[in-house]
């Protein structure tokens, strides 16, 4: 699953944790702990773009982070 996860990155260019999670019918915790194998081999990047900088706890940072295929960059 590790290179299916890589080559669906890969193919996307970018793409949420909420995405992927949903693609592969696997919680989001589980494909989170999987790519570190990636990001460590620096294959891809993660970002956690835009948060609202409030303290009312209602964002959920799962869905707001976002994985890139090293040779792409996310713009932000």
């Amino acid at each position: 699953m590790l290179l299916e996860l890589r080559d669906y990155i890969k193919e996307q260019r970018s793409v949420s944790l909420e995405r992927l999670a949903k693609h592969f019918h696997t919680p989001a915790l589980v494909i989170e702990d999987m790519l570190k194998h990636w990001e460590h081999k620096s294959v891809i990047t993660k970002h956690n773009p835009k948060r609202c900088n409030k303290s009312c706890s209602g964002c959920n940072v799962q869905t707001s982070t976002i994985y890139c295929y090293s040779l792409y960059t996310l713009h932000e």
